[in-house]
């Protein structure tokens, strides 16, 4: 039977907050649209902490593993993917999100075309001002535009420091467009193939679908997400404005795959029409990117050079301070592991 089976993983005060303040009530906006039974299952480790969530959310509480870090994340995403049956419609989404009203049946009107899965990613946001809830997807992307966090204002390209381009923002009088190598899965029909994936949504869960049978959302107009963080959330930015080859370094060792490279291709317009800002640095990104993908050992050697240099400048501006020991031990490592990436 058709249903949503909703994942959305929420532990610690914070996250717990986020998503009974912001998430649920979204959710329950959006699944209010569409015609078909749902569930939300929350992975965390308090479910008392939820209190009343929205009426008519239909709710299942689920422990967490006791992974570390971000592969809890993930593995809540897993489990839930584990125990979803064909003709579901599974969603995976974080604890500190808001979609926009026509999420869900925006996804089912694609599924009804024959698409398998839709896949976009959201603007990140301050949570410290709370975002439309049961807005309409050009709004909720006309707010997120309006209040972007830091971390955002640093990959805008020409101005931008950023350490970690996976998003890129190309800003014009005429257009605000994104190019992103890392959109997730935020929905699949689940047809009876294995679903299984090793890592989180945006990673390799891409792989168990074809580019045709994959839905990639670039019109602000049909859907939108945003993720809400607090404004003292660390991210490393470096001494200059970054440009192609930083991209490409990145990419290289973080984001590589067919499908990092062809969602990083596909322009997503936020703002305005799309007036061309960004094609030929991406043009030039990817043309930069392919180069590095034979690379000779002096070739790998210099961009482990370029990364640590990076680093330095990074940890530096927060007060670090290296001996010549220290560096040179760097510099070994960061080689050895570039060699290594090199061999994959």
């Amino acid at each position: 039977m058709a249903m949503w089976l909703i994942s959305v993983p929420a532990w610690g005060t914070r996250y717990i907050a986020l998503a009974t303040r912001l998430t649920l009530p979204s959710l329950a906006a959006a699944l209010a649209r569409t015609a078909l039974p749902h569930l939300v299952v929350i992975h965390t480790d308090d479910a008392a902490a939820f209190g009343p969530y929205p009426s008519g959310l239909n709710v299942e509480f689920r422990e967490p593993s006791d992974a570390a870090g971000y592969a809890k994340y993930y593995l809540a995403h897993q489990e839930v993917v584990a125990s979803s049956r064909k003709g579901e419609f599974v969603s995976l989404l974080p604890g500190d999100c808001v979609v926009s009203v026509e999420f869900f049946v925006a996804c089912e009107r694609r599924f009804a075309q024959g698409k398998k899965a839709v896949a976009t990613l959201g603007n990140r946001t301050l949570s410290s001002t709370r975002p439309p809830i049961g807005a309409a997807a050009r709004a909720l992307m006309d707010w997120s535009l309006d209040n972007l966090h830091p971390i955002s204002w640093e990959n805008i390209w020409g101005s931008g420091k950023t350490m970690l381009p996976s998003i890129v923002y190309f800003m014009d009088a005429q257009s605000i467009v994104m190019h992103s190598f890392n959109y997730g899965i935020v929905a699949f029909a689940h047809d009876g193939r294995d679903m299984t994936f090793k890592f989180t949504h945006d990673h390799d869960l891409p792989g168990r679908f074809t580019r045709a049978e994959v839905h990639v959302v670039t019109d602000a107009d049909e859907l939108a997400i945003v993720e809400c963080s607090g404004a003292a959330k660390p991210f490393p930015i470096q001494d200059v404005t970054f440009g192609v080859q930083d991209v490409a370094d990145w990419a290289r060792a973080q984001a590589n795959s067919e499908w990092n490279r062809y969602f990083f291709a596909q322009p997503f317009v936020l703002w305005g029409e799309d007036s061309g800002i960004s094609r030929v640095p991406v043009a030039q990104i990817l043309a930069t990117l392919d180069a590095l993908q034979d690379e000779t050992p002096a070739q790998i050697d210099e961009r482990s050079m370029r990364g640590l240099r990076r680093k330095i400048a990074n940890n530096e501006r927060r007060g670090a301070r290296y001996s010549l020991e220290e560096i040179e031990d760097g510099i070994a490592y960061h080689v050895l592991e570039a060699r290594e990436q090199g061999r994959k």
